[in-house]
């Protein structure tokens, strides 16, 4: 069922936005964290541009070979993608000449902060470090999929807050969880170190938490819990803060034609962009109660207790928006809303693979 939803997602990409695709007609990509929510996304989209357009190609790194063949199965004999199967670590050089490079590889389970801290450290500062020295060999544009998170605790008077790209707020280098943020700052760092030193093109785009049918049967996120949960019949719990933590959420096909609209129309003049749908916020209690509603065939309920704080959540005290003027102003039109993209994604869980 996952492939039909992306499949229709991606041809929905390409009718709304006919000449970003033309633009792709006989570029190549190298495509990071392939199989992850938004990398698998990206390579469907290049790869269905490819057949459509008569040429381009997209290279697909992938730690698991087995299951990167099984997510692209529809493209297996595709002369288009190729499979690229290592460690994001041990990618220090390509064989390929590459136009453009999309970095999208990083942990971002909440498990992650805490049990792999030096993982995310690596994924964001070194294997940035190493493409960004392939981008330099081959001429390419890069692509930084950063975070809503680099803001760090944005103190305001009164929330909610809208944050340009010039804006940033604290982040206290001592807290675990600061691996993260901290590590995206410095991966941001260097794309304009590179592009100072080396004349490396580069795009950074700081995504704001993105819903999308492409989940794992393991994905920790608050989302992705609230799906499984009520796929499963089982009740949702909240916090009882859960009605005050309000967040802006874009859907997946939303995300990356934003994406795409970011790297293929910046300029080394205008390289930064934050991508959010804030037509989009709601607290994490109205997220529970609108998965629930589009979900009736499901006998799940929603529950609220109460917790103290977790070090896993994010510092931010009030609703930090993301102001996406810049993105557009290139044209960018996200086109779900939330409770479609919850539709779609309820839609999927429900029709499991």
């Amino acid at each position: 069922m996952i492939n039909s939803i992306i499949e229709q997602d991606v041809n929905g990409i390409i009718e709304a936005n006919p000449e970003l695709i033309e633009q792709l007609e006989g570029k190549s990509f190298l495509v990071t964290g392939a199989t992850g929510m938004i990398g698998r996304y990206a390579v469907c989209l290049l790869a269905e541009a490819a057949r459509r357009n008569g040429s381009g190609s997209v290279i697909a790194h992938v730690r698991n070979q087995a299951k990167a063949e099984q997510m692209f199965a529809t493209y297996s004999d595709d002369p288009s993608l190729t499979l690229l199967v290592s460690d994001i670590q041990d990618l220090t050089e390509l064989d390929d000449n590459v136009d453009y490079i999309l970095h999208a590889a990083s942990p971002t389970q909440p498990q992650d902060f805490t049990e792999r801290p030096v993982d995310i450290i690596k994924a964001n500062v070194f294997a940035t470090a190493n493409l960004l020295e392939i981008a330099k060999q081959k001429g390419a544009r890069f692509c930084l999929l950063s975070t809503l998170e680099i803001y760090g605790q944005v103190e305001a008077p009164t929330y909610p807050v809208s944050v340009a790209e010039s804006d940033f707020g604290a982040l206290d280098s001592l807290d675990l969880r600061s691996a993260y943020p901290e590590s995206k700052r410095l991966a941001e760092n260097l794309c304009v170190a590179y592009q100072k030193q080396f004349n490396v093109a580069s795009t950074i785009v700081r995504v704001a938490p993105v819903i999308s049918p492409a989940i794992e049967d393991n994905d920790k996120r608050v989302f992705a819990q609230f799906i499984h949960d009520v796929t499963d019949n089982k009740d949702i719990t909240v916090y009882s803060d859960a009605a005050s933590k309000r967040r802006s959420y874009t859907y997946i096909a939303d995300a990356v034609s934003g994406i795409f609209t970011a790297l293929l129309r910046s300029t080394n003049d205008n390289f930064v962009f934050n991508l959010a749908n804030n037509d989009n916020v709601a607290s994490i209690q109205e997220l529970a109660e609108k998965i629930i509603a589009a979900s009736p065939e499901s006998t799940a309920k929603l529950n609220v207790v109460e917790r103290q704080a977790d070090q896993n959540t994010s510092s931010s005290t009030g609703l930090v928006l993301l102001n996406s003027q810049r993105l557009l102003d290139l044209g960018w039109r996200p086109a779900y809303s939330l409770e479609a993209g919850i539709k779609q994604v309820v839609k999927c869980s429900s029709a499991k693979e």
